[in-house]
């Protein structure tokens, strides 16, 4: 819808606007403008910033559960190929006695 207004110094400004619902010709419409008085999108309300919030506040605990997964899952292995590597240093001593073969 187009609109029309005059600023504090008496120039008028026209923009199109988008409205919720139908309205004839000269209802007022409320719109947001910037310093610049130029049209401008109208500032987040409180549930935005509780919404954004949110958002945020979940992906970073999603991020940072993730590097959890990933930092324990790597010691896992390490921790893994260490004991097997061990396990095979003494299998090494322990199975000719057990089997019963001596070098």
């Amino acid at each position: 819808m187009a609109v029309r207004d005059t600023d504090s110094g008496g120039q008028v400004h026209e923009a199109d606007v988008a409205v919720i619902r139908p309205s004839s010709a000269g209802t007022t419409v409320p719109v947001w403008v910037d310093r610049a008085g130029r049209i401008a999108p109208a500032s987040p309300g409180a549930l935005d910033a509780v919404a954004v919030g949110v958002v945020v506040g979940l992906g970073i605990t999603g991020a940072g559960g993730l590097l959890l997964v990933l930092a324990w899952t790597s010691l896992r292995h390490a921790v893994e190929v260490r004991n097997a590597a061990a396990w095979a240093r003494e299998w090494e001593t322990v199975e000719p006695e057990w089997s019963g073969r001596h070098r």
